[in-house]
Formats: structure tokens, sequence, C-alpha cells
């Protein structure tokens, strides 16, 4: 990585989620923390479970179905391969964090 430094901090209460970032980081994964932030705000964990599934699969593959306007539209990162780690941080980071909160342990140990 580049030295991009997140800290995600989510809630959730009455199966409904909040996501808070902070940190260090250039401007794309600004960007897709503050667009992850956005996806899962209010959602219960299962449909963020699904929301950055699919993003990042949308991330390798291209596929924009289910995806909001927003998220389309950082999809342009793929063009600067490069610049896809950085995309992805904080949703990886997110990955972890969803599945421990789900009692998934298997599935926050192999998004590490």
């Amino acid at each position: 990585m580049c030295g991009d430094e997140l800290t995600l901090e989510l809630t959730c209460a009455d199966d409904a989620l909040a996501m808070r970032f902070d940190g260090h980081a250039c401007l794309v994964c600004l960007a897709s923390a503050d667009l992850l932030a956005e996806s899962v705000d209010s959602a219960s964990v299962a449909e963020a479970r699904r929301t950055t599934a699919r993003f990042l699969a949308a991330l390798d593959s291209g596929a924009t179905e289910g995806l909001s306007p927003a998220l389309v539209s950082l999809l342009g990162v793929r063009a600067l391969p490069i610049r896809v780690a950085c995309a992805k941080l904080p949703w990886d980071a997110a990955t972890k964090a969803l599945a421990a909160i789900a009692g998934d342990p298997f599935s926050a140990e192999s998004a590490r």
C-alpha cells in the first residue's frame, strides 16, 4: 500500500448500521470510504455485507448491477490498476468488521 491508514467505526443498533472513518489517506481511498459510509448507513448487517461483496466484485469485474450511481462512478478507478488497492482498502476493512459483527469468524479471517 501507499501508506494509507484508516480507522473505521461501525456501530449497530436495532440491526441498523452507522459508520464513521478517520485517518490519513489518498483522495481515492477517502472518497471510497465516504461512499462506503453512505452505502451502509442505516443498512442491516446482511444488507451491508451484500453491498460490500457486490462492490468488491465489481472492482474486479466491472459489473455494475445493483450498485448506486455513486459507486458505479468509483469503478472508474479500474482504469488505473495501482489505484484499485486504494479504493478497496476501506471496503476490505468493512468486510472483516461486518463478518465479525455477524459472528462469522471464518469470513473475517479469510478476508485478511
